[in-house]
């Protein structure tokens, strides 16, 4: 689980961008601070706006991984 991962090795369980894909040059500037990673797998970015009908998410550069 999460949580033990978390107890065993000190990562948080909310990760910003740049703790998850440090060699991402847009995840290290800071510019998705509205978006994080929950563990290693889910990238969560909250749509913060009323009646919203679009959001724009940033996907990391991952070898191909997503």
């Amino acid at each position: 689980s999460l949580s033990l991962e978390s107890k065993r090795s000190g990562c948080p369980i909310m990760r910003p961008m740049f703790f998850q894909y440090p060699n991402d040059p847009v995840c290290a500037t800071g510019d998705v601070e509205g978006q994080y990673m929950f563990g290693d797998y889910w990238l969560v970015s909250p749509v913060t706006k009323a009646n919203a009908s679009e959001w724009i998410v940033y996907i990391p550069v991952d070898d191909g991984k997503w």
